[in-house]
C-alpha cells in the first residue's frame, strides 16, 4: 500500500482556567501534538512555537495568541519563560503564534502540548485515547486515498483494539474519513455562502430583466429613428452593432465600478469582521476573481443586449416611416400619386428644399 502521508499531527479542542496576575479567566484553547506547527509551516513573532524538543514526559510549554499577548500582557517581549498556570498546572510560556493562525478554532486563545497515554493501564488493561489528526499529503495523494489507506490499516486491526470499539461500536463498519483542512475549517459557514450566491444569482437576474426591459423600451421609442435610418439605405447588422455599442459603454462602466466596490470592500469589511469570520482576512482580488469578474460581466451583457438586438433587427418594429400630428402628413386622393406636405417636419422640409434646388439650378446663386 503507498504512503499517503507525509507528515501527521495530532490536536483536540480544551477550555482552560487561566492565571492572569491572581485573575482566572475561561480561555478557548487547543491542545496539539509537537508536530502540529512545524507541519503547519509556521513561525512564531516571539520565542519559538513547539519542536522535537518539546515531545518529551513532564514538558509543560505553551504558545499564547497573538490578541491574548496584546491584551493580558502587552506585547511585551519579556513574557518568554515566564511561568503560566493553566488548570492548576505551572506552564512555560514558549512563544507567540502569528496572528494568522486560527486553528483548531476561529477564537483559540493558547495552545498546550498533547499528551498522548499509553494504550495500557498501570493496572494492564487496554484503554483508548481518541483525539483528530492533521497530516500533509504526499505528491499527487488525494483526501479519497488516505481514506482508503487508513481504512484499510484499521479493518486490519480487526475488532479486538478498544479503540477500533470505541470509535466504531462492537461490529458497527469501520470507515476512516478524510477531507481538506480549509474545507474542515469553512463548513459550517459553506451552506450560508451557497444560500447568499443563490441569492445575489437571482437579484443579477431579476436585474438583468429590468436592465433589458428599459433598453428594449428605449429601442422602441426610436423607431422614428430607425425607421429614418433604414429609409436611407442602413441594414439591420448596421442598426444592431450600432445599439450594441451604445449599450457596451454603460454595462462595462458598472462592471468596473462593481470590481473597484469589490475591491474597497476587501479591504474594509476584513477589518471589521474579520474576527468573527474565518479565513475572512485571507480573501483578495486575484486572477481567479478578475476571470470570474470578466465571465459574469460578458453574460450580463449578453442577458442584457440580446433582447435588445433582436428587437432592433426586427423590421416589424418601423415598417414606415409613422404620421401624426408633428410629422409629415400625405395628402391627395388614395390611388393616386400623393405629395408630403410640410407641417413641421424636419425631413419633409429637407426633401422639398432639394426637390427645389434640383427643379431650378439657375435660380441658385454661386457663392
Amino acid at each position: 500500500m503507498p504512503q499517503t502521508l507525509d507528515q501527521l499531527a495530532a490536536y483536540e479542542d480544551r477550555e482552560y482556567t487561566v492565571q492572569f496576575s491572581g485573575e482566572p479567566a475561561r480561555l478557548r484553547g487547543a491542545a496539539v501534538s509537537s508536530d502540529l506547527f512545524p507541519l503547519l509551516g509556521l513561525h512564531a513573532i516571539v520565542g519559538r512555537l513547539f519542536g522535537v524538543q518539546d515531545g518529551i514526559p513532564g514538558a509543560h510549554p505553551v504558545v499564547l495568541s497573538e490578541r491574548i499577548w496584546l491584551e493580558r500582557f502587552g506585547r511585551r517581549p519579556d513574557v518568554i519563560g515566564q511561568p503560566l498556570v493553566i488548570d492548576g498546572q505551572a506552564h512555560t510560556i514558549v512563544g507567540v503564534a502569528p496572528s494568522e493562525l486560527s486553528f483548531p478554532a476561529l477564537a483559540t486563545n493558547l495552545w498546550t502540548l498533547l499528551s498522548v497515554p499509553s494504550g495500557v493501564g498501570r493496572d494492564g488493561t487496554p484503554r483508548a485515547t481518541i483525539f483528530r489528526a492533521l497530516g500533509r499529503l504526499t505528491g499527487r495523494a488525494t483526501p479519497r486515498d488516505v481514506e482508503l489507506a487508513g481504512t484499510q490499516i484499521a479493518r486490519r486491526l480487526g475488532d479486538s483494539p478498544v479503540a477500533i470499539r470505541a470509535a466504531f461500536g462492537a461490529g458497527g463498519a469501520v470507515s476512516i474519513r478524510a477531507r481538506p483542512l480549509a474545507e474542515e475549517m469553512t463548513a459550517d459557514l459553506r451552506p450560508a455562502v451557497y444560500l447568499l450566491c443563490a441569492c445575489l444569482g437571482c437579484v443579477l437576474l431579476v436585474s438583468c430583466a429590468n436592465v433589458g426591459h428599459l433598453f428594449t423600451s428605449r429601442v422602441i421609442a426610436r423607431r422614428n429613428v430607425f425607421a429614418i435610418k433604414r429609409a436611407l439605405g442602413a441594414g439591420d447588422a448596421r442598426l444592431a452593432r450600432e445599439t450594441l455599442i451604445e449599450g457596451l459603454r454603460p454595462l462595462a462602466l458598472s462592471g468596473a465600478l462593481g470590481l473597484l466596490v469589490a475591491t474597497c470592500l476587501t479591504r474594509v469589511v476584513p477589518s471589521t469582521l474579520g474576527a468573527e469570520v474565518r479565513r475572512l482576512p485571507g480573501i483578495a482580488i486575484d486572477g481567479s476573481v478578475i476571470a470570474f469578474w470578466m465571465i459574469v460581466t460578458v453574460l450580463v451583457m449578453v442577458l442584457v443586449l440580446l433582447p435588445t438586438v433582436i428587437a432592433v433587427s426586427r423590421k416589424s418594429m418601423s415598417p414606415q416611416l409613422p404620421s401624426g400630428e408633428h410629422g409629415a402628413q400625405a395628402i391627395g386622393p388614395p390611388g393616386r400619386g400623393r405629395t408630403t406636405g410640410p407641417n413641421g417636419n424636419g425631413a419633409g422640409s429637407v426633401l422639398a428644399f432639394g426637390s427645389r434646388s434640383r427643379g431650378e439650378p439657375a435660380a441658385s446663386t454661386p457663392g
